[in-house]
Formats: structure tokens, C-alpha cells, sequence
């Protein structure tokens, strides 16, 4: 468990990198000015990150430990069956996260931060286990067309997060189920 004090400034710190995330581009954040505006000295931030990449991968990262720690607690909800609506609550659950966090996804998506780069990279990562886990089929193509069916739904949801969630949420997930549904009929009918 963190110190509460060292734990109050990476907070600070973390707040004021995405309060400055809101002006200008993460390449034109500076120690000083974050540290100015966290209240922090420049040895408590280096106590903390090497520098602003650091920090920024480390806020990164924290968002996703929380977005797939929520969504890994509800694969183990007893009450989530296995078959076509079981992408529902993993996508409404995902999507309540985005929204709990909008400002700063919107932020992330925006800039130049790698976020959605990671975000791909983990996603896919987390379907392809959970494939493998739980699926008989060693095809490689309908591994490849699992993948390319996990990039379509997250493309639909960087599209929702930068068309500033014009779609209601409800609507998204229902579009989103439909899609994975629809095109994973699709991806056993064309391997067999």
C-alpha cells in the first residue's frame, strides 16, 4: 500500500498532467509547469517518474488496470452466461468506464499519447487469451478474423469516444453485440 502523502502528490501530479492535457500537446508539457500546478517540487516528481513519458505511461496504464480489472470482475460474475448476449455487460461495462472517465479518454484519443496504440495492443491481447482459453479451433485464420472482429468494435468505440458520445450507450452496446454476434457466426461458418 502507498504512503498517503506520496500517494496525494503522484495524484496531484496526475491531475495536473491532464488538466495541461487539456491545453496543449503532451510534448509541450514541462516538469516545471506541471510541478508549478500540482504544488509539488521537481525532486518529488523525479522521486515518482523519469520524466513527462514516464509519467504519462504510468496514468496510461493505471486507466487501463482499472478498465480491464472492472471488465475481468465481470467475466466472473456467476450470472454471465456463455453465448451471444455475453458481450453485452463486457461492452456496457467498458463503455460506464469510458463515460466515469470521458474528459480523459477524450484526451488520450486525441493526443499523441500512444493511448489508443496501448489500448489496441491490450485489447486484442486479452480477446486472443480469452480465444484460446476458450476455444477448440487452433485455425489461424479464424484467429486472424477474431482479431479483425475485436479491432472493428474497438474502432467503433474510438469513433463514439471522438464523435464526443453522440451515440447514446445503450444504442452502442446493442450495435457493438451485433456486430461481435453476427460476425463470429460468420468467422465459424467460413472455417469449417
Amino acid at each position: 500500500m502507498e504512503n498517503p502523502k506520496k500517494q496525494a502528490a503522484r495524484e496531484a501530479m496526475e491531475d495536473a498532467y491532464i488538466q495541461l492535457l487539456r491545453k496543449k500537446p503532451m510534448e509541450r508539457i514541462g516538469v516545471k509547469e506541471l510541478c508549478e500546478r500540482a504544488g509539488v517540487n521537481r525532486s518529488t516528481f523525479y522521486a515518482h517518474y523519469l520524466d513527462i513519458y514516464d509519467l504519462a505511461e504510468k496514468v496510461q496504464n493505471r486507466f487501463l488496470g482499472q478498465l480491464f480489472t472492472e471488465l475481468v470482475q465481470t467475466l466472473g460474475d456467476p450470472n454471465l452466461k456463455a453465448g451471444s448476449d455475453t458481450a453485452k455487460p463486457l461492452i456496457d461495462k467498458a463503455l460506464s468506464i469510458t463515460l466515469e472517465n470521458r474528459d480523459y479518454c477524450r484526451l488520450l484519443l486525441r493526443g499523441r499519447t500512444g493511448f489508443s496504440t496501448a489500448l489496441t495492443e491490450q485489447v486484442l491481447a486479452w480477446s486472443m487469451e480469452r480465444y484460446r482459453t476458450f476455444s477448440n479451433n487452433r485455425n489461424p485464420n479464424a484467429a486472424l478474423g477474431y482479431r479483425l472482429l475485436i479491432g472493428g468494435a474497438l474502432f467503433l468505440w474510438y469513433d463514439w469516444i471522438l464523435s464526443d458520445f453522440q451515440i447514446p450507450t445503450e444504442q452502442l452496446t446493442d450495435t457493438i453485440a451485433d456486430y461481435l454476434n453476427l460476425n463470429i457466426v460468420h468467422i465459424w461458418q467460413t472455417i469449417e
